[in-house]
């Protein structure tokens, strides 16, 4: 349970199969191609219907490519995403480490730190996902000397074809549900990067409603008089008194009547 936690919420990975897991889908494709085997075998020998079994399985087959086209287009779209949203994270983080982004106060500056991790942690997840979804894999096709008719029968060509196709056709869409698996894994970090750009939006705006700031500077020139004593600079020794003035004229007395 903790490792789902751990593999869903903080770094979403391709999660490990084990073994019994494996053997069960080993055998489940044998018994696969062990039914498809009995089934080529009892096609009658007509042309028309061994050529209509080639085509509906080759529509199969078709089905898969563009399948695997879908699945590589929305891996694409996700990376394209990732790097958007990992341009905009490092940049706000660039910002809060060179000073030009300010946090009010120290717990606010840690809990962007705090989710800046978290949100760059789950970018380097979907890229990673979506790099190994779209990696190189080799696909089986068949050969230009497999495609024509080499000294065989007409029904022989048509089973031989036929099996073929479905041999490929498993094979790709194998190759197409480790990509399906890799965008499950994608999927699920963008998920948690929305997540937590929610969280960070709104615990940041509440913050910024209920918390007055706490370093303003002519607040903190008013309440500081140290502050001002040093901005005022320091002061001089008093200097010599100057000769004193002549007295000015003396004024008209009033009338002691009035």
């Amino acid at each position: 349970m903790i490792r789902t936690i751990y593999a869903n919420y903080f770094f979403p990975l391709e999660e490990a199969r084990s073994k019994e897991e494996l053997e069960a889908e080993k055998a489940s494709k044998a018994e696969e191609k062990e039914a498809f085997a009995i089934r080529v075998s009892k096609l009658p020998n007509d042309p028309a219907i061994l050529d209509e079994s080639l085509e509906v399985c080759g529509n199969l087959l078709e089905s898969e490519k563009s399948r695997r086209e879908s699945v590589e287009a929305r891996l694409t779209t996700m990376m394209g995403l990732a790097s958007i949203a990992g341009s905009i994270v490092f940049g706000s983080i660039l910002a809060l480490a060179t000073g030009t982004l300010r946090a009010p106060s120290a717990s606010l500056r840690w809990f962007i730190v705090i989710v800046a991790v978290y949100l760059t942690v789950q970018i380097a997840s979907g890229t990673l996902a979506a790099v190994r979804g779209l990696s190189r894999r080799g696909y089986l096709s068949e050969r230009g000397s497999e495609v024509l008719p080499f000294n065989e029968e007409r029904d022989a060509y048509f089973r031989r074809r036929i099996a073929c196709t479905f041999t490929i056709l498993l094979d790709h869409r194998d190759q197409n549900n480790r990509k399906v698996t890799q965008m499950a894994v994608a999927h699920q970090a963008l998920t948690n990067f929305v997540w937590g750009l929610l969280l960070l939006a709104l615990l940041g705006g509440v913050y910024g409603i209920r918390v007055r700031p706490s370093d303003d500077l002519v607040e903190t020139l008013k309440k500081n008089h140290e502050l001002q004593e040093m901005l005022r600079g320091p002061q001089g020794q008093p200097g010599i008194a100057g000769p004193r003035g002549e007295p000015g004229p003396v004024g008209p007395k009033g009338d002691p009547s009035r």
